[in-house]
């Protein structure tokens, strides 16, 4: 391996070699199933220790639930005698002197008698009568002192203590702690059960009732568990004091205390050194507390043996598995190492720092793909740009469908499924919802939406082109026959299966129906023209020109239309009308400065050449440049400037022929016309003096109209209004909105003095729609607000009113 990097070093450098990858990697995979062995192995140790725990749980139950019922019984044992009604009169009338009292007693300790002690746990029970100091049992009747010194002797407290143990002077009911007595050459332990009398007496507190339970029998119950001979059981009261233990450390729950947290059923204590598991469960009944305690090592002894045995066979397992890693990591290398000769061999990677070899033949495997992938996104975008460029010959018949191959259509995604063709031209009128800066991309958003929704709504398949920035063409394959129908009976000469007529009709409708949509979703006007299908590909470029010829009829039929080829192909040639003597007419009536009379001609001439339908485009502009040519010959017989009619720099020629529509032309004609007859009106002798007189009577009578204004004016005496503006400023030197305004605000002052009239009425009275309106021009020629105005004339008459002292 270091001879074969030696080798190539001088080429590329390796800064480890993969055999080092091989090799820890198949340690690894050895490792991990012993590591997952291990992680068993833990697995089972703490599944053991828990399986241990809800065995002893369980068994704690157990103890708890037989304890349970038995302290239940003992209950009602203890329930039935202090309910006694011989019990009660006793407690309440007991008198160690009273012959009936001591009757009384007799017959109580002999109901005693008749209570059956089944219940193993009671050694004895007795009642202490506090007033006398006295205790009844079933066997005898006797003092206290008596009681517990010879009968019942208690070997850890006195007489006395016991007295105060069991009548404290107050209301109780609990469990005492175990205590040894003494019986005989024996110890006996015993748990005192201890209920105040009367029952529901807190207070006035009379005696007691106690049973005395055997703790051997509950000794008993312990030895029936296995696992708990060799622990400890602890029983703890309501208050977490013990009650009886068979643990022989006393100090065993103290040593544990700052650790002990008996919110967890289970759980691990260290204790001296050894592991201890402990375990509680507490009852419902009377709050006791039961816990179990017992070493680890009962559970985990024959599992640790287990654990040393496997750490053994965990090492014998590694030290073969290491050895058989290094033979198959080597034995894998070596393919790699003879793909990684022959890349160095026939490509020069001079100066590169490889990781390992596995680096090495990613790196050339992604130039690869990137080169590869670079090729195909050139291609990609070149694509729509070559389908663009192939529909828009195609479309024109530049093209010769001979050589057009089918890989080189599906390169383009073009597929031709059907034989019939035709092509739609639509030219964008109008777009000015959707155009703001008149941008290109904005063109080009208008033409992707002319593209989308024609391919959508057409029939066939539809195959778009821009050819103008306004300008669409779409060549629309028409489902007819398809292509690889035979030459048969059912070929396209056939009347049954040319479908042609049918597919006309049915694009003709789909036609007129995309032009509506365009207009009604996107605002757009659009002239739409349709050839005639054609049955091949060579025929495509014929259809082209029947839609370009179609679409030349635009400048007749006027925007916004649809227009068929079919409809128009017959229309033959026909000269326009416009004789010599109508041209005189209209130039005389020019010269006289007759608009009225020149417009009504226009008209005419218009209805005899257009409306009649049957003009040709080229004949309907050679007709509006004849009159065109008219207005120059007018304007050379009346010595006219150019300027007076055209605007600077304005080509006529230009502005008519750039006209969409003969309509279009005919209107601008119109303009032209009227602005030649208003100047001959305008430029008569004396007739200015004339018309500012008129028009300064006009304004005078009826300024305080709102609807007065240059323009009405120009409407009113049928001149532009530039012209009207230009006479009325060269005989007042001022302009006709100043004048009235100036009119309107001298009466507006008459009418402020007033001050019935509101601001509103004044400005209503003198023309303005609103006071606002008025306030303003106020300001503007008084320098003062209309109500500063009143203001300043109340002042000046009331000092006029005042009498001279």
């Amino acid at each position: 391996m270091n001879k074969f990097l030696s080798r190539k070093r001088s080429t590329t450098t390796m800064r480890r070699s993969i055999l080092i990858t091989l090799l820890v990697s198949y340690i690894a995979v050895l490792i991990l199933p012993v590591g997952i062995a291990v992680i068993l192995y833990g697995k089972i140790e703490s599944i053991l220790v828990e399986n241990a725990e809800r065995s002893n749980l369980a068994l704690l139950e157990q103890v708890k639930q037989t304890m349970d019922s038995r302290l239940k019984e003992m209950e009602l044992l203890s329930r039935q005698i202090v309910l006694n009604p011989k019990l009660q009169w006793l407690l309440g009338n007991a008198d160690p002197d009273d012959l009936q009292s001591q009757h009384r007693f007799v017959e109580f300790q002999n109901e005693l008698s008749r209570y059956q002690k089944d219940n193993h746990f009671i050694y004895e029970f007795f009642i202490y009568f506090a007033g006398s100091g006295t205790i009844v049992s079933s066997a005898q009747k006797t003092d206290a002192n008596t009681f517990f010194r010879d009968i019942v002797p208690f070997k850890e407290q006195t007489p006395e203590e016991m007295i105060q143990a069991v009548f404290p002077g107050r209301s109780i009911r609990a469990y005492l702690p175990s205590a040894p007595i003494q019986q005989g050459m024996f110890v006996k332990r015993l748990v005192t059960y201890v209920q105040s009398l009367p029952i529901d007496e807190n207070r006035d507190v009379k005696g007691s009732f106690v049973i005395l339970i055997d703790e051997q029998q509950i000794r008993d119950l312990h030895t029936q568990i296995e696992l708990l001979n060799k622990g400890d059981i602890y029983i703890l009261d309501e208050n977490k004091q013990v009650v009886l233990s068979t643990g022989k450390d006393e100090n065993f729950l103290s040593g544990l205390e700052p650790q002990l947290n008996l919110d967890i059923t289970s759980n691990h204590y260290a204790y001296r050194g050894s592991d201890i598991m402990l375990s509680h469960t507490s009852s419902d009944l009377n709050g006791w507390t039961y816990i179990s305690a017992f070493p680890l090592d009962v559970v985990m002894g024959k599992v640790n043996r287990i654990k040393a045995l496997a750490f053994l066979l965990l090492l014998v397992c590694l030290a073969a598995g290491t050895a058989l890693s290094c033979l198959l990591a080597y034995k894998n290398y070596r393919p790699i190492r003879a793909v990684v000769g022959d890349i160095l061999r026939r490509k020069r990677l001079s100066g590169q720092i490889m990781s390992d070899e596995i680096e090495l033949i990613r790196s050339t495997l992604i130039a690869s793909f990137d080169e590869e992938r670079q090729l195909k996104q050139t291609l990609e975008r070149q694509a729509p740009v070559m389908m663009a460029n192939f529909l828009t010959r195609l479309i024109k018949g530049h093209l010769d469908p001979l050589t057009i191959s089918k890989p080189n259509l599906d390169f383009m995604g073009i597929d031709f499924v059907h034989r019939h063709f035709a092509v739609l031209l639509i030219d964008i009128d109008d777009c000015r919802v959707l155009i703001n800066g008149d941008l290109e991309k904005e063109w080009a958003f208008v033409r992707f939406i002319i593209a989308n929704v024609s391919c959508d709504m057409l029939p066939g398949d539809v195959y778009p082109a821009e050819l103008d920035k306004n300008r669409v063409a779409l060549l629309v394959n028409v489902p007819g026959v398809p292509h690889a129908q035979p030459d048969t009976a059912d070929a396209p000469d056939s009347p049954e299966a040319d479908s042609g007529d049918f597919d006309r009709r049915t694009l003709q409708n789909a036609a007129g129906e995309l032009k509506r949509l365009l207009e009604q979703r996107f605002g757009m006007h659009l002239t739409v023209a349709l050839s005639e299908t054609c049955p091949s590909m060579e025929e495509i470029g014929r259809c082209y020109r029947e839609a370009l010829f179609a679409l030349d009829y635009k400048m007749v039929h006027g925007s916004n239309h649809v227009i068929l080829y079919e409809r128009v192909k017959h229309l033959k040639f026909k000269y326009y009308l416009y004789p010599m003597e109508t041209e005189v007419q209209l130039m005389n009536l020019a010269k006289s400065g007759d608009w009225a009379g020149a417009e009504k001609l226009l008209d005419q001439l218009y209805a005899m050449n257009v409306e009649a339908g049957s003009m040709t485009p080229e004949m309907g502009r050679c007709l509006f440049i004849d009159m065109l040519s008219t207005i120059f010959k007018l304007l050379h017989t009346l010595k006219m400037e150019e300027g007076v009619i055209f605007k600077d720099g304005e080509d006529p020629v230009k502005t008519i022929s750039s006209c969409a529509t003969v309509e279009e032309m005919h209107e601008q004609t119109k303009l032209l016309y009227q602005a030649v007859c208003t100047h001959v009106k305008a430029g008569r002798p004396d007739r200015g003096e004339k018309l500012y007189g008129m028009i300064t009577r006009y304004i005078g009578e009826r300024f305080q109209e709102s609807t007065l204004s240059l323009t009405t004016l120009a409407d009113h005496f049928e001149l532009t209004p530039q012209h009207l503006s230009a006479v009325f400023k060269k005989h007042s030197g001022q302009t006709i909105t100043d004048s009235i305004t100036v009119l309107r605000m001298e009466y507006a002052k008459k009418m402020l003095a007033d001050p019935a009239l509101t601001l509103s009425a004044v400005a209503q009275k003198v023309g303005y729609a609103t006071d606002v309106g008025f306030i303003r021009m106020f300001k503007k020629y008084e320098g003062i607000t209309p109500g500063k105005y009143r203001e300043t004339m109340e002042i000046g008459g009331k000092q006029n009113e005042t009498p001279a002292g």
